[in-house]
């Protein structure tokens, strides 16, 4: 399956919007990778936070930066 995806980005923020011609089987969520490169020129990786539950779950909001 083809995934469509735009990204709009300044210098501050990035704007994603992707879209799927259907449902994926056996898909239950996803996760958005980023690169990061220091004023050193280190590179590290990690995930974007995201998390919304499932109804009547108390999510904590946990910030890492």
């Amino acid at each position: 399956m083809t995934a469509k995806l735009k990204v709009y980005a300044n210098e501050d923020d990035a704007l994603l919007f992707w879209s799927i011609p259907g449902p994926i089987d056996g898909c239950r969520g996803f996760a958005i990778a980023r690169r990061k490169t220091d004023p050193q020129g280190k590179t590290t990786e990690d995930f974007l936070p995201n998390r919304t539950g499932f109804e009547n779950e108390a999510v904590a909001a946990k910030r890492r930066w």
